[in-house]
């Protein structure tokens, strides 16, 4: 008789084990109270705080979309039908514009921003030559202070900053506003 019989013989007698049923095939058991309290938190916490924050705003906005209405009393909004729509599409010129630059930084994330952190989280992960240097870069904004990072940046953006010298104009007197000019702030951000 084998050891593992010898055991499955001592389960049964105790009564954890059916005769004639092997361990793989035992029923797993029910949740129990504390199971599912648990549970319930875990999920149902998370839900009702994403229909809450999310959802109800998002049809909330889509519901109101419809309507004329200033935002303070509720007793003040009126149907308006399709008329905001329209008003959007002909009358407001910066509907446009908001359009295009939605466009640009959806192109951005979508084909550029996305795939280079995938792409630099697969080299990372196969720990490769200068793999390490990809980490470091990667926790700098991390680690470093915001005021040091707002001084980075003002480097680079400033009116005497590293974007002026790119584009040629790299004298105070001479700068161009960055982001006061809106035929470039978009591609600056980017």
């Amino acid at each position: 008789m084998t050891t593992t019989a010898t055991s499955d013989k001592k389960l049964v007698a105790v009564g954890l084990l059916k005769k004639g049923r092997d361990k793989k095939s035992r029923r797993r058991r029910a949740f129990t109270r504390g199971d599912r309290f648990t549970l319930s938190m875990f999920v149902g916490v998370p839900t009702f705080l994403h229909l809450t924050w999310v959802w109800f705003p998002a049809l909330a906005t889509i519901g109101l979309s419809f309507t004329y209405w200033n935002g303070v009393h509720l007793s003040d909004i009126k149907w308006a039908g399709l008329a905001n729509y329209n008003t959007i599409f002909t009358a407001s010129p910066q509907f446009y514009a908001a359009l295009r630059n939605n466009g640009y930084w959806l192109l951005w994330f979508t084909f550029i921003a996305t795939p280079l952190g995938i792409l630099l989280a697969y080299q990372i992960d196969r720990k490769i030559r200068g793999s390490k240097v990809y980490e470091s870069v990667y926790y700098i904004p991390v680690v470093l202070s915001l005021a040091v990072i707002g001084i980075i940046w003002r480097f680079m953006l400033g009116p005497a900053g590293l974007v002026q010298v790119l584009l040629g104009h790299p004298g105070i007197e001479d700068a161009i506003p960055i982001f006061g000019n809106y035929s470039i702030n978009t591609y600056v951000i980017l």
